[in-house]
């Protein structure tokens, strides 16, 4: 399954979910909650909301990287990209951050 077919089915599971939706997110396929973006997909990566104080270093990712979209401004250390290398983790991470969108939108 292609990192795409991956996403496009964590789109389909999300989506039946009360108030979540796909959208964009800096052009790229995203999916929303309330229309706060919580993950979206750029380069067969995924990109996770998981807040600034999220332990990423307890799962076992091969390849991450925080969001850094501004070449003057420094990373936004509550996104979280993990490599098409962990698809099988994408379904999980896609679960945390839309608890933690909820949370934080209410």
């Amino acid at each position: 399954m292609t990192p795409k077919d991956v996403f496009n089915k964590i789109v389909e599971s999300e989506t039946e979910r009360s108030n979540v939706a796909l959208g964009k997110m800096m052009s790229a396929p995203g999916i929303r909650y309330k229309n706060k973006n919580y993950a979206f997909f750029h380069n067969d990566q995924m990109c996770f909301k998981l807040g600034k104080g999220f332990d990423i270093e307890q799962y076992d990712i091969t390849e991450w990287s925080f969001l850094s979209p501004f070449k003057t401004k420094p990373p936004l250390k509550a996104w979280y990209f993990i490599s098409e290398k962990d698809t099988h983790v994408w379904a999980e991470f896609t679960a945390l951050a839309y608890a933690f969108i909820k949370q934080e939108v209410g």
